[in-house]
């Protein structure tokens, strides 16, 4: 079954991403011959890491919620401004 889903999506041009898999999981993995055909950048470590790797291969521009000028901010209307001063 997971066989055939690799298969698939290989030949439509989509590596499957494994995040977090453990050591016993990968073995076996390996040993089926699924190993992502990125070797063992198709294993990152972390959800995170994977998603950063995907979105720098596919130069997809992307800035994390977290990481957005909040409406008003001085970023958000390209105000300079100075911190701390009335006004800014």
């Amino acid at each position: 079954m997971l066989a055939g889903l690799v298969a698939r999506l290989r030949a439509g041009g989509t590596d499957l991403v494994l995040a977090e898999c453990k050591g016993p999981v990968k073995d076996r993995l390996r040993r089926y011959g699924l190993v992502p055909p990125r070797g063992e950048a198709g294993f990152p470590p972390t959800l995170g890491t994977a998603i950063d790797d995907s979105l720098r291969r596919s130069g997809v521009p992307w800035v994390d919620r977290e990481d957005r000028p909040e409406p008003g901010d001085r970023q958000d209307r390209g105000d300079p401004g100075t911190p701390g001063l009335p006004g800014a």
